[in-house]
């Protein structure tokens, strides 16, 4: 019984540093399912704070001709993907949000 629990508490242990990991790069969420319901919720107009709390901090901030677009990325370390929204305003509202895969070279 000693041996099932340590491999039990190991398969626990690797599941959730997994999980972990697959969300490195940005703070949206760790399940794909609650990313997509995030990111389906984003909505021309909403202010600065509103895109913030949904979420979280941007991974990078770009400020092009007066107008700011937020990048997240998400990258998940078993599938190698990176998935990038990009959220752009004018003054504090949403004007655009575009969605993509990220290819590396």
């Amino acid at each position: 019984m000693n041996n099932l629990h340590r491999i039990l508490v190991g398969a626990a242990l690797f599941l959730t540093l997994t999980a972990g990991l697959t969300s490195c790069g940005s703070t949206l969420t760790l399940s794909n399912a609650e990313t997509s319901k995030k990111i389906n919720s984003l909505k021309r107009g909403m202010t600065m704070e509103e895109v913030r709390n949904l979420l979280g901090k941007p991974t990078d901030k770009l400020l092009v001709d007066g107008r700011e677009t937020w990048r997240y990325e998400r990258t998940n370390v078993l599938t190698a993907e990176t998935k990038v929204v990009e959220v752009g305003f004018i003054g504090n509202s949403v004007e655009y949000i575009n969605t993509y895969e990220k290819r590396e070279p």
